[in-house]
C-alpha cells in the first residue's frame, strides 16, 4: 500500500486505509452503535516528538559518511543537495539513496541567492527552483515535496512557484522547534519557513542531546541542520560536525527512539505524516463485537501517488472491551498496542 520502509522497531500504528474492521470477542449487544473517541496521533507510533536530521549542499564525501551513520543508527537522513554538487557523482548518489539511509531533496541548481535583495530574474528563479526539482524527480526516487533555499532565504515570487509545483514545505534558518501543526505561510515556523537547530551552534554532545530532551518535553518537531561531517581533523564548511561527535549524538537519538519517545523521521516522511493528519478525518464506532474505523482524506489536496505515509490512530475503548483489545493485540500483524492514559484504555 505504501512506498518506503519503516525504520522503527516494535508496534506500528494502523495504516491509512479507508475502512478497517476488527473482530472482537465477548461484547454485549447493548454496545451496538456506540461512537468511540478516535483521533490521529500527533506523531507516528504515538511518540512524543519528531526528530529530523538534514544535511545541506550535497558534498559526496559527507554523503558516504551519512550513509554509514544512518545505517548504523537506523536513521534516514535528508540531504538537500545543490544539483551542481550532486550531478558529478550522480550514480554514486543514486546508490546511496538505494541503500535506504539517505533521501535527496532539492537545494537549488547552483546555490544562487533567491531573496528579494538578489533581484533574481524569472528565468533564473525557474532554473534554480523548477529545474532543480525536475532533476531530482528524473534521477531519484524521493518524492519532491520539500525544498531548501540557498542562504535560507526566499523571495515572494519564489514562494508562489513552490506552491504551484507541489512543494509542501521549506526549512529556512530561523532557530527553534516546530509545532506538530505548522500553519500555512512563510512566517517563522510556518510551512515555508520551518525552524531549525544548527549543529554548529553549540560545541558539545550534551548541548545537542538537550535539544532532543526539549523536543520530548514540549511535544514538538526538531529539525537539525548539518553540513559537512568531517574525519581526521579535516576542516569542513558552515555548520560542520566531526564524525565522532555525530556518532555520539545519533546514539543518543537512537536510544530515545528505542525507548518509544521520538519518531526519527526524514524530512519528507515527517512532512507527509503531518500534512495527511491535517487533511484527514477519522471516526470509530463500536457495533456489537466489532469496531469499525473509517479514515477519510482529501485526495484532491493530497495526490495519492505521493501521499501514502501510514497514520497512527488512537481509539479510546470502554472498560468492557478490555478482553477484546487484548485479543486483537495478539494479531499476527502486531499493529495494535494497549495504552492506559488518563484513566482511559
Amino acid at each position: 500500500l505504501f512506498k518506503g520502509r519503516s525504520r522503527e522497531g516494535g508496534v506500528i500504528g494502523l495504516a491509512a486505509i479507508s475502512s478497517l474492521l476488527f473482530i472482537g470477542c465477548g461484547l454485549s449487544e447493548s454496545n451496538k452503535g456506540i461512537a468511540l473517541e478516535a483521533q490521529i496521533a500527533p506523531v507516528k507510533y504515538n511518540r512524543d516528538a519528531i526528530v529530523t536530521i538534514m544535511s545541506d549542499d550535497g558534498v559526496y564525501e559527507t554523503g558516504v559518511i551519512l550513509d554509514e551513520l544512518g545505517d548504523k543508527h537506523q536513521i534516514t537522513i535528508t540531504v538537500s543537495g545543490i544539483v551542481n554538487y550532486i550531478e558529478p557523482y550522480l550514480e554514486e548518489w543514486q546508490q546511496l539513496e538505494e541503500n535506504g539511509n539517505i533521501e535527496l531533496i532539492a537545494h537549488s541548481y547552483t546555490h544562487l541567492k533567491m531573496n528579494e535583495e538578489a533581484d533574481i530574474s524569472e528565468d533564473d528563479l525557474n532554473h534554480e527552483i523548477l529545474d532543480a526539482i525536475h532533476f531530482y524527480e528524473q534521477y531519484f526516487e524521493t518524492d519532491q515535496i520539500v525544498f531548501t533555499p540557498p542562504e535560507n532565504q526566499m523571495c515572494e515570487r519564489g514562494y508562489e512557484i513552490l506552491a504551484d509545483n507541489g512543494i509542501r514545505a521549506m526549512r529556512q534558518g530561523g532557530r527553534g522547534y516546530n509545532t506538530l501543526e505548522p500553519q500555512e505561510g512563510h512566517g517563522g515556523g510556518q510551512w515555508y519557513n520551518l525552524y531549525t537547530f544548527g549543529i554548529g551552534d553549540v560545541s558539545t554532545t550534551e548541548e545537542r542531546n538537550a535539544w532532543i530532551d526539549g523536543a520530548i518535553e514540549n511535544h514538538v518537531w526538531l529539525i537539525e541542520m548539518w553540513h559537512d561531517v568531517t574525519v581526521d581533523g579535516k576542516k569542513g564548511l558552515y555548520q560542520e560536525i566531526v564524525y565522532d561527535a555525530a556518532d555520539e549524538h545519533l546514539s543518543y537519538i537512537e536510544d530515545r527512539r528505542e525507548e518509544g519517545r521520538i519518531w526519527t523521521a526524514s524530512m519528507v516522511e515527517a512532512v507527509k505524516y503531518l500534512t495527511e493528519k491535517e487533511y484527514a478525518k477519522v471516526n470509530a464506532v463500536l457495533n456489537g463485537s466489532r469496531i469499525r474505523v473509517t479514515l477519510i482524506c482529501d485526495t484532491e489536496e493530497l495526490p495519492s501517488d505521493v501521499y501514502g505515509e501510514p497514520l497512527t490512530i488512537r481509539i479510546a475503548v470502554p472498560e468492557e472491551t478490555v478482553n477484546f483489545t487484548k485479543a486483537v493485540s495478539l494479531d499476527r500483524k502486531n499493529k495494535v498496542r494497549i495504552l492506559q492514559e488518563s484513566g482511559k484504555t
